[in-house]
């Protein structure tokens, strides 16, 4: 169960990319300004989460305030996906997210911590 857990975390952090991304490009009627926001705002994204949010980024920060600090972030792509017009849908992520983070602390990090291991060798 823990494993689909974190299959389920991949596929919401996935999904986070693409929202974060379909604000960018909805942000602006300029089409230099969509491209700009859309590209940057994955890329920024991306950047955070692997520097200091992934299961094996060294920043210092333990298994439990990477899973809180991915939360957040995810959730601000919920909000950014209910601002660009989507809230039912920005809602239900929001939603899974939350499962998905509760379940990631009642499960334990045993498998979190092995996915780290991996990415350490």
């Amino acid at each position: 169960m823990d494993l689909v857990n974190l299959a389920v975390r991949f596929l919401v952090e996935l999904v986070g990319v693409a929202f974060i991304g379909y604000w960018g490009f909805t942000a602006s009627d300029n089409t230099f300004v969509r491209v700009l926001l859309g590209a940057g705002a994955v890329v920024v994204f991306v950047v955070i989460w692997g520097a200091f949010l992934a299961p094996n980024a060294s920043s210092g920060l333990s298994t439990a305030q990477k899973n809180v600090l991915g939360t957040l972030v995810l959730l601000i792509a919920a909000g950014a996906f209910a601002a660009a017009g989507q809230p039912a849908a920005a809602l239900v992520f929001a939603v899974v997210v939350l499962i998905n983070t509760a379940l990631l602390f009642v499960l334990g990090g045993a498998a979190l911590e092995s996915v780290a291991k991996i990415g350490r060798r």
